[in-house]
């Protein structure tokens, strides 16, 4: 069974760093680092005011967390993320 949470991940660009909330899945509740997120900007949908308002709040929970760099391989692919230290 997957888990999942809200992170904060820098992102690299022309030498600019962009900061976005995205979905990380992890294999267990003990991982520290995901083994797959989602791609671009988490923006919550909800079919609810009251889950919009849940959503929200747990995008909030990623602030008290670490931020999450993408690490990338010879070729610029993003291959993994780390916490920033």
């Amino acid at each position: 069974m997957s888990h999942w949470n809200y992170r904060v991940i820098a992102s690299y660009k022309s030498n600019i760093v962009y900061y976005t909330i995205n979905e990380c899945y992890y294999n267990n509740l003990k991982d520290k680092i995901p083994h797959s997120w989602t791609e671009g900007v988490s923006a919550p949908c909800c079919d609810s005011v009251e889950g919009l308002k849940e959503s929200l709040n747990m995008m909030l929970l990623a602030f008290n967390k670490p931020v999450l760099v993408e690490e990338f391989d010879g070729e610029g692919n993003v291959v993994r993320l780390v916490e920033d230290n």
